[in-house]
C-alpha cells in the first residue's frame, strides 16, 4: 500500500449483486486496484446482498446495500454499463415501493430514511470528496433528447477522472464534458483476477456454448434471444453438442426454467470464483455463442472464440475490441446464427489466433489505462492527506 498514511477511504459502485460474473469480475478487479493504497477494511462495496457476498467474503471489504448512504474520500465507479435507457426500461413504482423492496436485504430504518429523504431532495445517497471513473460503457440511449441523456450520465460528468472503454461511449460523453479518456474493458487487467497460469483449452470438435440471459428492455433483443435459441435447437439437429450457459442465474431462473429440455452451466458465486468458471469454460466449449457482452470478453482471455449476438448496440462494441477472434451478427436470423456458429468451429485455430493477438492488444491498452490511473490516485491520494 502506499502514500495513505491517513487510512483514507474507498466506496466502489456498481450493479453488483453478487451473482452476475461480469459484473462479479469488474468489481474484483477495482478492488485489486484499489488494494495497492487502501487498506482492504477501507474499502466498501455496494452490493444488492450484501448478506450474501458470495466468494467476495475472502476480501476484508466492507459490504452494505446498494442504496444505503455512504460516505468516502473517494467514490469508484467500478466499469461496466451503468448508465444507460431503454424505452421498457422505465418503471412505474413509487419511490415509497422501491425502498420498501430495498428493506428486504437488510437496511435497516435510520438508512431507509436517510434514502427517502434523499430522494424527496433528489440528493445522491453518497458523499465523497473525489470521484473516479474506471474504463464505463456509457448507453445507449433510445431517448435521444440531450437533456435526458445529460441527466442520465450527471454522475460520471462529475467525476475528477473520467475513463471510458470505447470510442461510442466516448463520442457520447464528449457532448457534454472534455478530458475523458478511452481505453477498453478493465477485465484485460487479467493479472486483477484470472491470473497469468497457462489454461487447457477444448479440441472435441463439436461443443458449443450458449451464453443466454432474458431479455425484455427492447424487441430487437427480445427476438434476438429467441433467435439464439431456435440456432442453439438447429444445431444439436446437425450433431452438435450444446449446452446453454448463464452467468446470472437469479436474473436468467425463468428462462432456466422454460429450458429445462437443455443441458445448463451456471455460474454460482458461493460455489466458484470467476477464474476457476471461466476455465472450466475454456476447458469444455470448443466455441461459445453469446448474448452476454462478457460472456465475450471474459472466456477470450482463456482463448475462446466467440459468435457475438447483437441483442443491443453495446455487443457490437464488444466485437469492435476483438474484431480478428469473433464473429458478429444482429440475431435477426436463426439460420444465420447456425451458420455462424458452423463457421466459428471450423474456423477455430485460425480464430484462435487471431483472437490471441486481438487480446494482446487490448491488454496492453488496460496497462495503459492502470499506469495513467494510477498516476492520478497518486496524486488525488497526496492531495487529500
Amino acid at each position: 500500500m502506499q502514500h495513505n498514511q491517513r487510512k483514507l477511504n474507498a466506496y466502489i459502485r456498481g450493479a453488483y449483486g453478487p451473482g452476475n460474473l461480469g459484473d462479479d469480475v469488474l468489481l474484483e478487479v477495482c478492488i485489486n486496484i484499489l488494494l495497492k493504497y487502501f487498506d482492504e477494511s477501507k474499502i466498501s462495496v455496494g452490493l444488492y446482498n450484501p448478506k450474501n457476498p458470495g466468494y467476495f467474503s475472502k476480501y476484508r471489504c466492507r459490504f452494505r446495500h446498494i442504496s444505503a448512504p455512504a460516505s468516502a474520500d473517494l467514490l469508484i465507479y467500478g466499469g461496466g454499463g451503468q448508465f444507460f435507457e431503454f424505452k421498457n426500461s422505465s418503471s412505474t413504482r413509487s419511490i415509497i415501493h422501491k425502498i420498501i423492496n430495498t428493506s428486504r436485504h437488510g437496511l435497516n430504518r435510520h438508512d431507509l430514511a436517510k434514502i427517502l429523504i434523499n430522494k424527496l431532495l433528489r440528493r445522491g445517497n453518497i458523499s465523497f470528496k473525489k470521484s473516479a471513473s474506471i474504463c464505463l460503457g456509457l448507453g445507449p440511449f433510445e431517448n435521444s433528447e440531450s437533456d435526458s441523456i445529460k441527466h442520465k450520465i450527471s454522475p460520471f460528468l462529475k467525476c475528477d477522472y473520467k475513463s471510458v472503454r470505447d470510442i461510442e461511449s466516448f463520442q457520447i460523453s464528449e457532448k457534454y464534458v472534455s478530458g475523458v479518456k478511452t481505453y477498453t474493458d478493465p477485465t484485460f487487467l487479467v493479472n486483477h483476477w484470472l491470473g497469468s497460469r497457462s489454461i487447457l483449452r477444448a479440441n472435441k470438435g463439436n461443443s458449443i456454448g450458449v451464453i443466454l440471459r432474458r431479455w425484455d428492455l427492447s424487441e430487437h433483443g427480445r427476438k434476438a434471444v429467441l433467435n439464439t435459441i431456435e440456432a442453439a435447437r438447429l444445431l444439436i439437429s446437425s450433431g452438435i453438442v450444446v449446452t446453454l450457459i448463464s452467468l446470472y442465474s437469479d436474473y436468467d431462473k425463468e428462462l432456466i426454467s422454460e429450458l429445462n429440455d437443455f443441458n445448463w452451466k451456471i455460474w454460482d458465486p458461493n460455489k466458484q470464483t470467476p477464474d476457476i468458471f471461466i476455465e472450466d469454460i475454456a476447458k469444455n466449449f470448443d466455441i461459445l455463442i453469446s448474448t452476454r457482452a462478457h460472456g465475450v470478453l471474459l472466456p477470450a482471455q482463456t482463448g475462446v472464440p466467440s459468435v457475438v449476438i447483437g441483442i443491443e448496440p453495446k455487443l457490437k462494441n464488444i466485437h469492435k475490441l476483438l474484431p480478428n477472434g469473433t464473429l458478429y451478427c444482429d440475431g435477426d436470423d436463426p439460420y444465420e446464427i447456425f451458420k455462424l456458429a458452423k463457421s466459428c468451429l471450423h474456423n477455430r485455430e485460425r480464430l484462435e489466433r487471431q483472437l490471441k493477438s486481438d487480446v494482446e492488444t487490448q491488454k496492453i491498452i488496460s496497462e495503459k489505462f492502470l499506469d495513467d490511473f494510477n498516476s492520478w490516485l497518486n496524486l488525488t491520494i497526496e492531495k487529500l492527506q
